[in-house]
């Protein structure tokens, strides 16, 4: 598998290429039947790069993450922050038109730090955690026979205002 980790300029991209190079040389074993036993990050491929890759590879071989605009400004450029999120803007948006006009798939990662990392391994690493359960409104029941008759007595009462008088 190979991982191409885009972004527009100042949104962490280096740093989640580097996280999980360091995740693939600690944990790809475990992964190693979903991941394939060579997987490589590639860090801000050029267009054409990820052009060749994605004609030369099955398209489930490359997987694209893009990185979200919600990192902080760093207080050491002296750019204003408006300039910086205005730029980060036009790229993105540049960056996301090329991927649907090619009709790729890809991922968008948020995140600050560690859990930046984890949200990106929710694309590449297939989760075996059971869905969360749904919470109920009536103080955390959540009984499915509570919630049938609930249902069941407002259809009745929609059922019964709608007849005519």
């Amino acid at each position: 598998m190979i991982i191409a980790v885009l972004g527009a300029k100042g949104t962490g991209k280096t740093q989640l290429a580097l996280a999980l190079r360091t995740w693939l040389a600690s944990q790809a074993f475990e992964h190693q039947e979903h991941m394939g036993p060579n997987s490589q990050v590639w860090d801000a491929p050029t267009w054409p790069e990820l052009k060749a890759l994605n004609s030369s590879l099955h398209s489930p071989n490359l997987q694209l993450l893009l990185m979200g605009l919600d990192l902080p400004h760093s207080n050491a450029i002296q750019t204003p922050p408006a300039q910086i999120h205005n730029e980060q803007a036009q790229q993105d948006s540049a960056l996301r038109a090329q991927l649907q006009s090619q009709a790729w798939s890809y991922g968008v990662v948020y995140g600050l730090g560690e859990s930046r990392l984890e949200h990106a391994l929710r694309f590449l690493v297939p989760q075996h955690t059971p869905a969360a359960r749904w919470q109920g409104l009536c103080e955390g029941c959540s009984d499915p026979d509570c919630e049938r008759r609930l249902f069941t007595a407002l259809k009745g009462l929609k059922a019964a205002e709608s007849q005519p008088k």
